[in-house]
């Protein structure tokens, strides 16, 4: 599933003019199309619709890919420019993946980019980013490693910031359920830390923070535990400092 860390929605507009699309997550399996609808209340607007690549950073935050990326060749999205009104007008985005496409999920953002000018001559710039997976069938790997475990203050309590590669073909989403730091010192536990969810893209890295608010100091160990469906169960030890 595409979580909402997902999706890159940026909506600037004048006062009373606004731009909405739906849905703005899509997921198609080989070969598909979906139909995103999209309605403008306050004024009709043109609207140029693209594709682009689609990316997270270190932290999760989505990004539009630079333009040297290209974006996914065997995704296309109809028409690409259109006025929009109170009454919906809808885009269709296709999936035709060719013999030999890698199996696994691709990620792409069909951006939806309208122009709106306020009684003041102010001219803003609005855009929506629907966030596309496309998910070619087949056996693929799904892999997540535990890569490395750091302490650094965040006022008086310790942010935990754990490293994690996804070596795998499939968006995998990270959450309370499949990842445990327990913190040990002296034979007792301190602490059992869950992240907040967060999605790492097939073939990418990602920071997963924990907030350690607890008034243990010095050496610790803390071990952290993967259980997800789907990826092989991963545990590793951690000697840190708090």
């Amino acid at each position: 599933m595409i979580q909402g860390a997902l999706l890159a929605v940026a909506i600037l507009s004048p006062a009373n003019v606004t731009l909405t699309a739906s849905p703005t997550r899509v997921a198609l399996s080989g070969a598909g199309r979906q139909v995103v609808q999209m309605a403008a209340a306050g004024a009709r607007l043109p609207v140029e619709v693209s594709v682009r690549g689609y990316t997270l950073d270190l932290h999760g935050r989505p990004r539009i890919a630079p333009a040297s990326r290209r974006p996914i060749p065997w995704l296309s999205v109809s028409p690409r420019h259109l006025t929009v009104g109170r009454r919906a007008a809808g885009i269709t985005v296709r999936a035709a993946p060719p013999r030999g496409a890698r199996p696994g999920d691709h990620l792409a953002l069909v951006l939806l980019t309208a122009s709106a000018t306020s009684r003041r001559g102010v001219v803003t710039r609005m855009r929506i980013g629907v966030v596309v997976r496309l998910r070619v069938p087949g056996r693929f790997p799904r892999r997540i490693e535990l890569r490395r475990l750091t302490v650094r203050r965040a006022g008086r309590a310790r942010l935990l910031e754990l490293t994690l590669a996804n070596t795998g073909a499939a968006l995998e989403s990270i959450g309370r359920r499949e990842l445990t730091v327990t913190l040990r010192a002296g034979g007792r536990v301190l602490a059992r830390l869950r992240p907040a969810p967060r999605d790492l893209l097939p073939h990418s890295r990602g920071l997963v923070a924990l907030r350690y608010g607890g008034r243990a100091r010095g050496k610790v160990v803390a071990r952290v535990e993967l259980e997800h469906p789907g990826v092989r169960r991963a545990s590793r030890l951690f000697r840190l400092r708090l």
